[in-house]
């Protein structure tokens, strides 16, 4: 009572600090061989082009890997927000003895900012699916070159 905070909120917002720190190992151990098997993916463009074509709509479309993470990294970000703000309301509210738990009220969910995501921009997602473009371009120009060769191996002598 003497420390003029609540104790409950500083013990919250330590153990959500903790709990980032293992969240954050965790997700990075899981994501590692995502991340590497669609980077095995990317260069198996060489051989599949389909595989190709895949990773550029599944980019161009939003839905491949580094956007889904990047925004759950952006939604995890803005949970953390709410959490600190809901933390140091509680902490600022201390308990008396024999005071029923502290509930806030709808000035503090006023304080939390509107969540809002970016995605990437077509820019972005190219440059990032820059091997698969190259090695489809790559496909186009062999294609290409194979039309050519026939139509002038038809031509009459």
């Amino acid at each position: 009572e003497d420390l003029g905070l609540n104790l409950n909120g500083l013990r919250l917002q330590a153990s959500e600090e903790h709990s980032d720190e293992i969240f954050d190992r965790f997700y990075q151990k899981l994501f590692a061989p995502m991340e590497a098997q669609n980077a095995f993916l990317a260069r198996a463009g060489a051989v599949f082009p389909l595989l190709g074509v895949q990773s550029i709509s599944m980019g161009l479309a939003g839905t491949d890997f580094a956007q889904h993470r990047d925004f759950m990294r952006a939604a995890d970000q803005h949970r953390r927000k709410i959490q600190i703000i809901m933390n140091e309301d509680i902490m600022a509210h201390p308990l008396k003895s024999g005071d029923p738990a502290y509930l806030a009220g709808p000035e503090v969910w006023a304080k939390v900012p509107t969540f809002s995501y970016e995605p990437p921009g077509v820019g972005a997602v190219l440059s990032a699916h820059a091997l698969p473009l190259g090695l489809l371009g790559l496909w186009l120009v062999a294609a290409g070159w194979f039309v050519l060769r026939s139509a002038a191996a038809l031509r009459p002598v």
